[in-house]
Formats: structure tokens, C-alpha cells, sequence
């Protein structure tokens, strides 16, 4: 089987930005009661002004010294993510994106591929539509396509069936997933409005989705 990587670049400044890594790196490695209230907060909150009025209110929450000065890290980025009114959807899609791309390193520790946002095409095939993310293992021809979205509300059929027919063209070794910033119910109800199958791809919601980094490929397949 023959893989071939297309990347695209439209996104790459977004990727790259400051604000956006400082928040992936303080994520990826925050275990306290503020991952989830960040993940909230950038799932569910859409304009500067909510922004400042809900940090307020995390500020009077978590005002001890253990997660204050994180807390701050974290207001600090995202204040200047909220206030940059022309960019602020796309950076926040590109926090679950290089954050789900992070997650991934964890796992691909062998010679392997991997793109935020490409097409793949597999022999002589192409992919309808790009993928968020990508990994793939070179020797054994294996890996991991996934969608990306901070809100199910922007899911659309054609992104499974893309998923879907990615896994069918690569003989079921490149396996599909779908991660939120929503929960994974809700990412469950906004599937079952296109009434087609699921499976074989994985849902992640704000509740798991740090799992991405330790699933076995091997047993998915």
C-alpha cells in the first residue's frame, strides 16, 4: 500500500501561533480542576465580551495560590486568542487541532508521517476531503485519521464518510476518529441527525480525550 501525504498550509500560522502552543502545553500536562474549565470555556465561549465576564468568575473561583498563577497563564493567552476578533474562531480550532497533534507524539514513537491538515492518498486514491490530523507508521502501515471539532455544531456528514472511506481504502489499518471540546454525547447527537452508520469511527469528547495517546492501534484493528 502506497501513502502519500498532501499537506495544506492555509492553517499553518494559526498552528504556529504563541498564544495558541503556550495553551496546548499547559493542557497537555494539566491534570488539575482547570483543564476542564479551559476546555469549557473555549468550547462554549464565542466573543470577547463572554470571555471577560466568565474569567471574572473563574478568577473568584480559583484564587488559591495552588492553581492561581496557572489560572493566570492560561487567562493571559486566551485573553489576547478573544481579543483578536478576526482570528479567534480559527485559533481556537487550532488549539483541539495541535492539541490532538501533541496528544499523538505520546503514542507514534517509531518512523512515521504525520500533518496537521492534509489529503491522503492511498495507491491511487485520493481523499475527498482533508483531515485535522494525521499519523501514519511508515513499516507497518498503520495509523490514525481524526476530525477535529471544538463544537459538533460544525460536523458534517461528509466528514465521516470521508473517515470512513480513508479506513476503507487503507485495508482498515488507518483508523478514523472524530475529537470534540464538547462531550462525547453531544458529539453521539449530532451523528445521529445524518442517520448513517458510525462505526468504525471513535469518538472522542472533552471526557476522554486525552485517551487518544494511549489507544492501541493494534487492537483497534
Amino acid at each position: 500500500m502506497k501513502i502519500k501525504i498532501i499537506p495544506k498550509y492555509d492553517r499553518d500560522v494559526f498552528h504556529k501561533d504563541k498564544r495558541v502552543n503556550i495553551v496546548v502545553d499547559l493542557l497537555l500536562k494539566d491534570n488539575t480542576l482547570l483543564y476542564k474549565e479551559i476546555i469549557n470555556v473555549i468550547n462554549n465561549i464565542f466573543n470577547f465580551r463572554d470571555f471577560s465576564n466568565h474569567m471574572q468568575i473563574l478568577n473568584n473561583l480559583y484564587a488559591y495560590p495552588e492553581l492561581s498563577d496557572k489560572l493566570g497563564i492560561y487567562i493571559t493567552s486566551l485573553w489576547n486568542i478573544y481579543s483578536d476578533g478576526t482570528n479567534c474562531s480559527n485559533l481556537r480550532g487550532a488549539l483541539l487541532e495541535k492539541l490532538v497533534y501533541k496528544l499523538l507524539e505520546n503514542k507514534y514513537v517509531n518512523d512515521y508521517e504525520s500533518s496537521i491538515s492534509c489529503y491522503i492518498c492511498i495507491n491511487s486514491w485520493r481523499s475527498s476531503k482533508s483531515v485535522d490530523v494525521l499519523y501514519y507508521i511508515i513499516a507497518e502501515e498503520i495509523g490514525d485519521s481524526i476530525e477535529c471539532k471544538v463544537n459538533p455544531h460544525r460536523l458534517e456528514k461528509s466528514h465521516i464518510e470521508n473517515l470512513r472511506e480513508i479506513f476503507i481504502k487503507s485495508d482498515k489499518k488507518i483508523y478514523p476518529s472524530i475529537v470534540s471540546f464538547s462531550s462525547r454525547k453531544a458529539l453521539e447527537l449530532k451523528i445521529k441527525e445524518f442517520k448513517i452508520p458510525i462505526e468504525p469511527v471513535q469518538l472522542y469528547g472533552s471526557e476522554n480525550l486525552k485517551e487518544i495517546s494511549i489507544r492501541s492501534l493494534l487492537k483497534s484493528i
